[in-house]
């Protein structure tokens, strides 16, 4: 934009006003509060629903907790009312982010999912509950266009890990990529190249140093003993 403009003679004020408006769409802010007020915590699952059909291959990160495509009910409901306390529409935003969840089994779509131990043993919920969710993350290793990947406590963390993020790949119309961070009450839309890039290399990053497969498969079992002895 800056070459262009200066190409056509702008001056240097009207150039770093072209330069932010591009900067702005490139990173947009979401106020959740806004969209819960207009469509509801539903509609707003709904909405997430939509990019989520878009994009061929989804790469997400979390340190702390699970992703809501793996989460079960239970899981789901305990995140909702932690997030939401006093909200009387939390069933509709479950039964909505459940209906999400089936784009994992979605002809043609590849999923990497990375989350840090801890999404394992802090309780949303009762040790019931986790332990489901725990078995759901199990089963997740065994669909094939399913990674999942786990940040073990036990292990020297090299790389940038401070929040989670998305990454929407291979979308539709040629869309480009988009990743996609949240915060309590707002979403950050990052589109701009560069800042893109940094968050692949981030994820590739983490995904070198994660446990999958049966080294996954024997965390989780470990985490899910020691819950039961706990009951």
């Amino acid at each position: 934009m800056e070459t262009w403009a200066r190409t056509l003679g702008a001056d240097d004020a009207a150039v770093a006003g072209l330069v932010e408006l591009v900067e702005a769409a490139a990173t947009e802010a979401v106020a959740f509060r806004r969209t819960r007020v207009r469509r509801g915590l539903a509609g707003q699952q709904q909405d997430t629903a939509a990019v989520e059909a878009s994009a061929g291959l989804l790469r997400s990160f979390n340190p702390i907790t699970v992703q809501g495509l793996l989460q079960t009910p239970a899981y789901a409901q305990a995140v909702y009312a932690a997030a939401h306390p006093g909200r009387t529409d939390l069933a509709a935003a479950v039964a909505a982010r459940m209906a999400r969840q089936q784009v994992l089994y979605a002809e043609g779509k590849r999923f990497h999912f990375l989350l840090g131990e801890p999404a394992l043993r802090w309780w949303r919920g009762s040790a019931e509950a986790m332990l489901g969710q725990l078995d759901r993350l199990g089963q997740m290793l065994t669909l094939p266009n399913v990674t999942l990947g786990i940040l073990a406590l036990d292990q020297e963390m090299p790389v940038w890990n401070h929040h989670g993020f998305t990454v929407f790949s291979d979308r539709a119309d040629h869309a480009e990529d988009l990743v996609h961070v949240e915060t309590l009450q707002t979403g950050l839309n990052v589109r701009n190249t560069e800042d893109v890039a940094r968050y692949l290399d981030a994820f590739q990053r983490l995904a070198k140093v994660a446990v999958t497969g049966d080294q996954a498969r024997a965390l989780l079992a470990r985490v899910a003993e020691s819950l039961r002895a706990t009951r």
